[in-house]
């Protein structure tokens, strides 16, 4: 049973004890809290807080508890005292904190024992705790759930007033981009006219003016100034009063002293007709580049507030405002007051104060409003080529009201269950007595299942990897046969070459990478091997000495087989290999001299059938393997050498020889009792002398056969026909089987076809085997491959198989044995 220790007595436990220590708890929790505050800010205020609330209710009692959690709180609100939040945030984090601080102090007096030592019965403590945590676990999910939602509720604000902002962004810059383009279509109604000229046609022109404005509601007016700041022509007035004069205007001075600028103005009441507007100006020039005057359009805010209204009126709580980057604001909706009056400008305080002045393109700000005093949250993009900001606010209030609907909801669903649990947690912990026994045999009963599981999870695991590395090692065996290929070629061709140390060491990596491509696909299943009778009796003194040629005087070797020992089906070459492996692990991990123990013997099926098998065991006495290496030893690439002394591939192609043969491969290991791997075959009384045919051995000759290659891949068929050609053979290629067939039924006439067996398309190497037989009798085929799969089809119809990566003597045999085969009575393919 859990139990906390038992808390000190004496003086803590009275009232002043316990105001006391609330008040240091107080300071511990929120003092520590106000040092890392710079790091922190305003995230996370009751970091320490809970600790310190069931430090005190353990030290002095659920009254110090209850304290701990008040302090905190007022400590909170303090505005002086970091972290400093915003009203609306501090009373939902304090609704939060308090009730589950509270519960957290009543939940540990419940663990804590009495004075005494007596805490009841061992029922009545877990009924009280089961209880207690049956109210905190739903009131702390209850909390966690709030604040996500209260997460979720503020990043959908976030994301309406984006929009919005997006929205006025484009609303603005295309009414400002139109105003450009009917200012450009002024200046070219004006052009060539100087103050005087245009003065002088001023009817005709204001009445071409008021055709271009007659549907534009947005625009007041257009003005055109001259050289003097002097109104020459309105599209409001005419003719234009007299005695107006603009030249002291900052935008009039701006066009004339810089040409090439765009102004926008703050809003301004205008001297004809009291209405307030905002002007967009352009300058312009004479022919000669010289200044002529400046072309203003005056803009209506009420038509930005007109949109605004109908855009908003489903939305609540949200404010669209565009402001000038002086800080002079210019539309605003909702209104407040009489509306935007010139001269309005946004304070220092303003959160769009600093994104301005740093010249911010677009973002999000947060803060308290200068024009309403209300807190929100805001997105602003900058009009681009224009002096304006866009901006959208989403009140706070309008943004908490849907969490808080939320929030009470799951509130009247919680509060319920919570009582509901802790009755029901009160009438299960009666049964739990009785329970017992059972739930102990479940519990055994699920650690086995789950080794069971685990077991089938490695080799799931095993087999999936064993798919990626077939795949990757047929595509290298692809690349190391066109190196091979070649560098053969070129030996033919400039016999010179054959000794020289470059090809030599093409020769030698070629020969590497063949046995790491043979190691990755006897792991996945995919080498072709060549099995053969293995009798251990016979093998295990080539095995010893080879063996002992690895390890060198590092170890002693001995290897021993019992006299009534069965045969085995395996290929010699992985066997070898697998004792390779098995010996390089175990003499980089000797840390001394040491003794290798090799032995076969007779044994059952390890998983339990009734075929007899054969273990090979090798044992070393080295300092053995922790659990979580033994578990994943078989894994391909997995070692723990260093970097650059091992591939991680030794074991996982012991791994592979033994799946292959049907058998597996068991480890047993534990630090400071050495290593032993048992190699499980099934025992066989009879060779497989036919699984493969036997190639006489012998240099590359003249074949001078016609021969029919089938290869999808480029590289390897170019190199293929050319080593071919250059053994005096006359070879046709063909991409695929089915254009294999087609030309095959063209009459011509070949000695011999050589052909791949993986292939994309409608036909694979072994669909052309069967279809061969029926179509063209007698005609012999050659089959190359990287892969072990579909193998023993190939072997069924007793074509050779010539596996990938292959030399020039290599395919000049396979290549002879296939049309002698095809030569005798005695052997027929099919």
């Amino acid at each position: 049973m859990f139990h906390l220790p038992s808390p000190p007595q004496g003086w803590l436990r009275t009232a002043p004890g316990s105001v006391v220590v609330a008040a240091a708890a107080v300071v511990l929790a929120m003092g520590g809290r106000w040092l890392l505050n710079q790091w922190l800010t305003d995230a996370w205020a009751f970091l320490f807080a809970f600790p310190m609330v069931a430090l005190a209710a353990w030290f002095s009692g659920t009254a110090a508890g209850l304290l701990t959690v008040a302090g905190c709180s007022i400590w909170y609100l303090v505005p002086d005292l970091p972290p400093a939040p915003r009203p609306f945030e501090a009373g939902l984090h304090i609704a939060l904190f308090a009730p589950t601080a509270s519960i957290l102090t009543v939940l540990v007096r419940a663990l804590v024992p009495t004075p005494e030592g007596q805490d009841g019965s061992q029922l009545l403590f877990w009924l009280r705790s089961a209880a207690v945590l049956a109210i905190l676990v739903p009131t702390l999910l209850f909390a966690a759930v709030a604040i996500h939602l209260y997460d979720l509720t503020v990043a959908e604000g976030q994301r309406r007033v984006e929009r919005m902002a997006r929205i006025s962004h484009e609303h603005a810059q295309k009414l400002f981009q139109n105003s450009e383009l009917l200012i450009a279509r002024v200046d070219d109604l004006t052009r060539g006219l100087d103050g005087e000229q245009i003065r002088a046609r001023s009817a005709q022109l204001h009445a071409e003016l008021g055709r271009m404005v007659k549907d534009l509601a947005q625009v007041h007016s257009i003005w055109v100034l001259d050289d003097a700041g002097k109104p020459v022509l309105s599209s409001r007035v005419e003719p234009v009063p007299p005695g107006l004069d603009f030249s002291e205007r900052a935008s009039f001075r701006q066009h004339r002293d810089a040409p090439g600028l765009v102004v926008v103005t703050p809003p301004r009441l205008g001297q004809l007709t009291g209405e307030v507007f905002f002007d967009l100006s352009r300058r312009r020039d004479t022919s000669g580049g010289r200044f002529a005057g400046v072309i203003v359009v005056g803009l209506h805010p009420g038509y930005f507030l007109d949109f605004y209204r109908e855009l908003l009126s489903a939305e609540r709580g949200l404010v669209l405002t565009l402001v000038h980057t002086d800080g002079h604001l210019m539309v605003r909706w909702p209104e407040t007051g009489s509306g935007v009056t010139p001269g309005a400008r946004i304070s220092d305080s303003s959160p769009m104060k600093g994104p301005m002045a740093r010249g911010e393109a677009a973002g999000r700000v947060a803060g308290t409003s200068s024009f309403d005093g209300q807190p929100r949250i805001g997105a602003f993009r900058r009009i681009e080529n224009y002096p304006v900001y866009a901006y959208a606010g989403l009140d706070y209030g309008a943004t908490l009201a849907v969490w808080r609907r939320d929030v009470l909801a799951l509130a009247a669903f919680v509060v319920p269950m919570a009582a509901l649990l802790a009755l029901v947690t009160v009438v299960a912990l009666r049964r739990t007595r009785q329970q017992i026994a059972m739930a102990e045999q479940l519990r055994r009963e699920g650690q086995e299942r789950e080794k069971v599981e685990a077991a089938l999870r490695q080799a799931q695991k095993l087999e999936a990897m064993g798919h990626l590395t077939g795949g990757v090692a047929h595509d290298f065996n692809n690349l190391l046969m066109v190196v091979e290929l070649n560098t053969t070629i070129l030996k033919q061709q400039t016999p010179a070459l054959a000794a020289t140390r470059p090809v030599q060491a093409i020769q030698r990596a070629v020969q590497a990478g063949t046995k790491l491509t043979r190691q990755l696909l006897a792991f996945s299943h995919r080498q072709p091997l060549l099995p053969r009778s293995i009798d251990f009796g016979e093998r295990m003194p080539g095995l010893r000495d080879l063996v002992a040629t690895v390890l060198g005087s590092k170890a002693s070797v001995e290897a021993e087989a019992a006299p009534d020992t069965a045969a085995v089906l395996l290929d010699a070459g992985e066997l070898e290999l697998a004792m390779i492996n098995l010996a390089v692990n175990a003499r980089d991990a000797l840390q001394g001299p040491g003794r290798i123990r090799i032995a076969a013997r007779n044994a059952p099926d390890p998983a339990g059938g009734p075929r007899p098998h054969v273990v090979l065991t090798f044992s070393d006495d080295g300092p053995g393997m922790p659990a979580e290496v033994r578990e994943r030893a078989f894994e391909p690439f997995f070692t723990t050498k260093p970097v650059g002394k091992g591939t991680g591939l030794g074991l996982s192609q012991v791994y592979g020889l033994c799946t292959r043969a049907g058998g597996r491969a068991v480890l047993e290991s534990a630090p400071g009792q050495g290593t032993s791997v048992h190699l499980y075959f099934p025992a066989s009384s009879a060779a497989s002398a036919d699984s493969a045919p036997a190639v006489a051995d012998g240099g590359t000759q003249e074949l001078e056969l016609e021969v029919l290659l089938v290869e999808d891949n480029p590289e390897v068929a170019s190199a293929t026909r050319d080593l071919l050609q250059s053994m005096g053979c006359h070879v046709t290629h063909c991409p695929s089987a089915v254009q294999a067939l087609a030309t095959l039924a063209q009459g011509h006439r070949f000695d011999v076809v050589l052909s791949d067996v993986v292939m994309p398309g409608e036909m694979d190497g072994i669909a052309l085997a069967r279809e061969l037989p029926s179509r063209h009798p007698g005609l012999p085929l050659v089959l190359m491959t990287g892969y072990a799969e579909r193998l023993s089809e190939a072997e069924a119809m007793r074509a050779v198989v010539l596996p990938k990566p292959f030399d020039a003597q290599l395919l000049a045999r396979a290549l002879a044995q296939a049309v002698e085969r095809s030569r005798s009575p005695a052997t027929t393919q099919g």
